[in-house]
């Protein structure tokens, strides 16, 4: 028997049905000229590098970066070379998440948001990948587990951010990762015996990271890590750069996670304690780029948290959470930053997905 339905129920269906094409077009619309966008511009630069040092600040924005700048100058902004980043993700009417945004950077191509270097039933080759591939040490540092999207997108490949077991295993059975740095201990924990090898170590303290003496380190924490002291990401980032520098190159990826946590909390204090802390690693990477100048350094973030709008007149008091306009992401467009070779190659306006394309031609 054939089952009527009401012309209220027709109507109803006919206007989901167009509504759902319209996102669809929209969408579609809107990506196209983003396709444009990176081709247009065939090859970025004849430069080449022999590392790469990539520092994302997760949620950074202008705006984040503006009112850092009213208590001082960040040493990000000393960078004379610098562009903007747009950031939407497959269905680009939505902000991105930082699985999709994390993967654009990483492998070049755009997914859905969820995932980590993975569409389509299949794996994404990164630039984690492509590094050793090509013979190149593989550093990773957040100040979040490791397992969290940003980390996996350059260590791992897995349909959902949330997998986050399957994204740790994956990690250990990745034994190209030369230095894999920061939280996520209830991960790894158990696995400590498949992790340690005659080349890889596996340390859970600060303390110990520092007395290791193998080639390889799993540094996987408990505690936070702090934005000043002894170690913080500043030092973490230090420390990997010696512990990675070879005639072969590298290739480290630096992630301030906090600065989005705060953001999505509408913090402005802790958030602009991360972006400070973040800022240090900056320095560091930068201190080092400018002793070794065949380093490439790019600072760069994945999207904009929290819609942050800042007043016309800014002074102590009114640069506070009042400033956020929201707990989510956007679709602003974010900073990039470079210095080193390929710094005068890069063009005022780029797409994420052009990152990989341009550390492909300066390191490969």
């Amino acid at each position: 028997m054939i089952k009527t339905i009401s012309k209220k129920q027709f109507v109803k269906i006919v206007l989901i049905s167009l509504a759902v094409l319209s996102v669809i077009a929209v969408s579609l619309l809107m990506a196209f000229p983003y396709r444009l966008n990176r081709q247009s511009y065939g090859a970025f630069t004849e430069d080449s590098a022999n590392s790469v040092i990539l520092l994302i600040g997760d949620g950074m924005g202008f705006n984040h970066i503006e009112a850092a700048s009213y208590f001082g100058q960040p040493v990000m902004t000393s960078i004379e070379n610098k562009s903007s980043i747009t950031t939407r993700s497959t269905l680009p009417i939505w902000p991105t998440d930082s699985a999709a945004a994390a993967t654009a950077i990483a492998t070049g191509k755009k997914v859905f948001n969820g995932r980590i270097a993975w569409s389509n039933g299949k794996n994404l080759k990164s630039l984690g990948d492509v590094a050793v591939e090509n013979g190149k040490k593989l550093g990773v540092i957040t100040t979040k587990p490791v397992t969290d999207a940003t980390p996996a997108a350059f260590t791992a490949h897995n349909k959902s951010r949330r997998n986050q077991k399957e994204i740790a295993l994956e990690q250990i059975n990745n034994h190209g990762i030369d230095l894999l740095i920061g939280q996520g201990k209830e991960y790894f924990e158990n696995y400590a015996q498949l992790i340690i090898n005659d080349k890889r170590d596996y340390v859970t303290s600060f303390e110990d990271l520092l007395q290791s003496q193998k080639e390889k380190v799993y540094a996987i924490f408990d505690e936070d890590i702090p934005c000043e002291g002894q170690f913080t990401l500043a030092a973490l980032t230090s420390y990997a750069l010696d512990k990675l520098q070879c005639e072969d190159g590298f290739f480290l990826m630096v992630e301030g996670a906090k600065i989005d946590t705060y953001s999505h909390d509408n913090d402005m204090d802790n958030m602009l304690e991360q972006f400070w802390g973040f800022d240090d690693a900056v320095s560091a990477a930068l201190d080092y780029a400018k002793d070794n100048p065949h380093v490439t350094v790019i600072v760069t973030a994945d999207h904009e948290t929290g819609r942050l709008d800042l007043p016309k007149k800014m002074d102590r008091d009114t640069i506070n959470d009042d400033c956020f306009n929201g707990g989510g992401h956007t679709n602003r467009e974010v900073p990039f930053f470079i210095f080193g070779p390929g710094a005068q190659d890069v063009p005022e306006k780029m797409d994420n997905t052009d990152i990989f394309r341009l550390i492909c031609q300066l390191l490969f």
